[in-house]
């Protein structure tokens, strides 16, 4: 079957395809960002200041952050879910943002897992058994 895949052949094809995961910016590198790298840092010193470790602290630090990302864009298809429902949007719009919604639920699963998981080891710590 692969033998048998073609993908884009044109420059504008490949340029799109290119594109593809990071339509919303959640799957993108947060490292590059400088404003990113400083939020987490400030999020990271908060955690720290609760006496937890450093590698749970930026684990956590990072969680939240991703959470805030995923709200901050979930905000945005909500707000042009409803102009695309009072008629504003161009037509077709509303069947892409409710796509674009349900695209975004496999990002905020894997962030909650993993803020759990954090969250679970950060209180280990605070409270010994």
């Amino acid at each position: 079957n692969a033998l048998k895949s073609r993908g884009p052949r044109s420059a504008g094809g490949k340029a799109r395809a290119s594109r593809n995961a990071i339509r919303h910016g959640l799957a993108a590198n947060i490292w590059k960002e400088a404003s990113a790298v400083s939020s987490i840092e400030g999020l990271m010193q908060l955690f720290r200041a609760g006496g937890h470790s450093e590698q749970n602290a930026r684990l956590a630090a990072v969680a939240e952050f991703q959470t805030r990302s995923i709200r901050i864009v979930r905000s945005r298809i909500g707000k042009q879910l409803c102009e695309a429902a009072d008629g504003c949007a161009p037509d077709g719009s509303l069947v892409k943002d409710l796509m674009r919604l349900q695209s975004i639920d496999r990002y905020e699963k894997r962030v909650s897992s993993r803020k759990k998981r954090v969250f679970r080891q950060m209180q280990r710590e605070t409270w010994p058994a």
